[in-house]
């Protein structure tokens, strides 16, 4: 309950990830080799949009600054 594992695909680069929901706080771990976390990423959904957009700061590593993103549901057909 509130967790799940799958894949982030981000154009041709492929990703493992472990997803954490907790009281309105998203945490997605990213790794590249299965192992080791590449990046963190830390958001909360979005006032009003009822769970379907998630923001936040993807934090990779101490040498680099933490990027804004947005994540929003899509429906596949």
């Amino acid at each position: 309950t509130g967790s799940l594992q799958g894949r982030l695909v981000q154009g041709a680069s492929t990703a493992q990830v472990v997803v954490d929901w907790d009281e309105g706080e998203f945490t997605m771990e990213e790794s590249h080799d299965g192992q080791r976390i590449a990046a963190t990423w830390l958001g909360t959904a979005t006032e009003g949009l009822c769970g379907r957009q998630i923001e936040g700061q993807r934090l990779q590593g101490e040498a680099t600054a933490p990027a804004r993103f947005t994540m929003r549901a899509v429906r596949l057909r």
